[in-house]
């Protein structure tokens, strides 16, 4: 086994961080996003999903070894469903996989030309580059299309990984990671214990692979990337641990590592450390019982040139591959980005108050028009004795006034002595890509990320329902009919047993997901125009879609242990809203009533509920209008 000795897969962040410019920023994330849900795909192996990502016109598609691979027999599939974002199915071929890189690629069934994404490099990206992440986290869902993340380069290793704060959760392994030119740079591999240390195949290795992968080999052993704990002592090289002989040969030395400032080289010989004879596997325990700042030193032969050179150990930061320098370097980014959006929002803590409940704290409201203030009605209605809190710190009573249970939503009244200042409102729908951060009363972002996924609803009933079971063996074109349920939309159609649905309204039908996620997105109580192939000839039906039954939570127990990986936790009542957008915002279920705004300081919404390890929910400033104006 290769390893790096009591060492990161690091490289400190070094890049010019320079002044964040949220305009410039904004620009550059949203060109990315379209086009990457486009070339964004499911894919469906072994009996559980992951993402991947077209990389060609002709079909190629990159996703992680381990999506296609029975981690448990070792056991590769042959053939994988891919589902893309619009609904679209198609089959795929395994090709090849390189199982330390975590590194496969698959080749579409079909004559294309299909959406691609272009390769960029992970060779020349560095720590700090701002980067976008797209997948389908927790698998496919036709009520939206595939969640957006932003985030960082914070590590990056020679042997190709990359290390990003990009939030990720189960499903999304597989998928890409794209820089802001919309180039792919890695593949979503292992999604660390921290919410926002997570680790991708980089695209230079698949580079580095690509005609063997293409050819169809299958090498290597599967491993996770190494981990060391915080204050390890690092020297900042490779080499082969396992090794019993004499001298360690080093296979490359990490950029701003202790290695380098003293000089060594990959194919460098060390012989010695502070005079004792070394092995792989003897060098590997010498150092382990060393500590980051002690100084050594080393005699290693470059050639036939015999060499000394004296070395102080290096340290890692709290954050996995990363030295301590790098971690403050990104610290510093952080606080730039955060310093960036405070001009934004430090006039706005107005507008935002504290809500208590006998002299405890219950959460946050935000001020709207008409001396209002919105809360999350789950987090205070069992409180006694409530009362609001303004950026001044005056206190005043609360008295409620409206209540939309549905939402979650209370509405209080404001007493007429207290005049609060409320938030402008954006004006437009939401995309997805879109900066915001909340707001504290201080004015100071509370936290900060993109809109991931637009305005939506929650609900099972907001999915059109046409009422048919379909076969899904099926592949002559269509979607064949093997049942019609009594009352439904399909029957009062029309439809019958044996008709082959082929499109709806004018769109050709590939299979049973394509035809479920069309149907969902239309939405219920839709008219749809349905084109049938039955054995008496084509015919026009038009149906009135129904809203679907509900539908029980299939979350599986691994979702449910990633969710509590993340030490916020998570809200109570957090699911079935019937408007929402997603965001990638990691903050705490006690912020819900936070405000959120753009890069310009208008408000896109309240904060409604933490519902999972990469989910944020608000509830739009749309939406709100609409329930008060109603």
């Amino acid at each position: 086994m290769r390893i790096l000795s009591l060492l990161t897969l690091f490289l400190s962040c070094s890049v010019a961080l320079g002044e964040v410019v949220l305009r410039d920023l904004q620009a550059a994330i949203l060109p990315v996003v379209e086009r990457a849900r486009q070339s964004t795909v499911e894919v469906g192996a072994m009996g559980s999903t992951g993402s991947g990502v077209v990389v060609s016109a002709d079909g190629l598609v990159l996703t992680a070894g381990h999506v296609v691979t029975n981690l448990d027999t070792g056991e590769v599939a042959k053939e994988v469903s891919i589902l893309f974002d619009d609904g679209e199915e198609a089959r795929a071929k395994v090709l090849g996989i390189h199982r330390k890189q975590d590194a496969a690629m698959l080749q579409l069934l079909g004559p294309g030309p299909w959406t691609f994404s272009p390769l960029g490099s992970s060779a020349t990206i560095r720590p700090g580059e701002w980067v976008v992440a797209v997948g389908h986290p927790s698998g496919y869902d036709a009520l939206r299309a595939a969640p957006v993340r932003f985030g960082r380069i914070i590590s990056k290793s020679i042997d190709y990984f990359i290390g990003s704060d990009c939030v990720l959760f189960g499903g999304d392994s597989g998928g890409p990671l794209f820089d802001l030119e919309g180039k792919v740079v890695g593949i979503h591999s292992w999604i660390g214990e921290d919410v926002q240390t997570n680790t991708h195949a980089g695209i230079s290795g698949f580079l580095a692979d690509w005609e063997r992968l293409k050819s169809g080999d299958r090498w290597g052993t599967l491993l996770p990337p190494p981990s060391l704990d915080e204050g390890t002592p690092v020297l900042g090289v490779m080499f082969n641990s396992d090794s019993h002989g004499r001298n360690v040969v080093l296979d490359a030395v990490l950029a701003d590592s202790a290695a380098e400032k003293g000089g060594l080289r990959a194919g460098d010989i060390i012989r010695s450390v502070n005079g004792v004879p070394v092995s792989g596997a003897s060098l590997k325990e010498y150092l382990r019982n060393l500590d980051a700042g002690d100084e050594v030193v080393l005699e290693f032969l470059r050639g036939q040139e015999e060499l000394i050179t004296r070395v102080k150990l290096g340290r890692v930061s709290a954050l996995p591959f990363v030295t301590e320098q790098g971690q403050a370097n990104l610290n510093r980014q952080a606080a730039e980005l955060f310093g960036a959006f405070e001009e934004v929002t430090d006039e706005l803590g107005n507008g935002v108050v504290r809500i208590f409940a006998n002299g405890r704290q219950v959460g946050f409201g935000t001020v709207w028009e008409g001396n209002r203030v919105l809360a999350k009605w789950s987090e205070v209605k069992r409180a006694k004795g409530l009362a609001g809190v303004d950026s001044d710190g005056r206190e005043f009573s609360l008295e409620v006034l409206e209540i939309f249970a549905a939402h979650d939503l209370v509405v209080f009244k404001l007493p007429a002595d207290i005049n609060l200042r409320p938030i402008g409102l954006l004006g437009a729908p939401a995309v997805a890509g879109t900066l915001i951060a909340a707001v504290r009363p201080d004015g100071i972002p509370e936290g900060i990320g993109v809109v991931s996924v637009a305005k939506r609803s929650l609900l099972e009933s907001a999915r059109g329902f046409l009422g048919v079971g379909l076969d899904p063996a099926y592949n002559s074109g269509g979607t064949l009919v093997q049942s019609v349920e009594r009352g439904s939309a399909a029957e009062e159609a029309g439809v019958q047993v044996e008709d082959v649905i082929v499109a709806v309204n004018g769109r050709q039908i590939g299979g049973v997901k394509e035809l479920q996620t069309v149907l969902s997105r239309i939405g219920a109580n839709q008219e749809v125009r349905l084109d049938v192939r039955r054995r008496t000839g084509p015919l026009e039906l038009v149906a009135t879609l129904k809203p679907r039954q509900f539908m029980p939570d299939f979350t599986s127990q691994r979702e449910r242990m990633m969710n509590t990986m993340d030490e916020r936790g998570l809200s109570r009542i957090r699911d079935r809203f019937p408007s929402v957008l997603q965001t990638d915002m990691t903050i705490s279920p006690s912020e819900t009533g936070l405000p959120v705004v753009d890069q310009n300081g208008r408000m896109l919404g309240i904060v409604l509920a933490r519902a999972g390890r990469v989910i944020t929910y608000l509830l739009p400033a749309e939406t709100i209008s609409e329930l008060l104006d109603s």
